[in-house]
């Protein structure tokens, strides 16, 4: 009799625990969701009385918060850019360091995909119309290069057949 009431009190302190749980989890995930929504009000709030910029400052920063991203300074720091840097010098650091952590080329893929994080980040801070203009001046160069490279070809073969036709 003694151990089937010990039983019984086992099994309902099991399920008390196991509700408590279960509605301590249901509450997380709610203010998890919540979080993101509720640090844009907080910042829509500060940014009546401080101006647009912190607002939208703030309103990026609950948004990369509640999606998981990394923080802006964590991207700054791994890309190795400071607060004043243009996004083409930002896109500078990103090619250098994901080309040398290739796995091709004896790097680490979760270095990679750190510094990949990192510029995914920054991205947010700059302007679109930003972003556009240097990947249209640095496609503008690599068309260049190439334009060169052909006329290089072309003056190598004409050279090489002037020569051939002097022997």
């Amino acid at each position: 009799m003694a151990g089937r009431i010990i039983a019984q009190i086992i099994v309902a302190g099991v399920q008390v625990v196991g509700r408590a749980f279960a509605q301590a989890y249901r509450e997380a995930a709610a203010t998890a969701a919540k979080g993101g929504a509720q640090a844009a009000a907080n910042a829509a709030k500060s940014g009546a009385k401080n101006g647009a910029k912190q607002q939208s400052t703030a309103a990026a920063a609950g948004a990369t918060q509640a999606r998981g991203m990394m923080e802006l300074e964590e991207a700054r720091k791994i890309l190795h850019v400071d607060s004043t840097a243009t996004w083409e010098e930002a896109l500078d650091k990103f090619d250098h360091l994901f080309k040398i952590n290739d796995k091709k080329n004896g790097g680490s893929f979760y270095l990679q995909s750190k510094v990949y994080r990192a510029k995914e980040r920054l991205e947010l801070e700059y302007p679109p119309e930003v972003r556009e203009e240097v990947e249209k001046l640095r496609q503008a160069c690599e068309e260049g290069k190439q334009h060169e490279a052909k006329e290089a070809k072309n003056a190598k073969d004409s050279s090489q057949q002037k020569n051939s036709d002097n022997s």
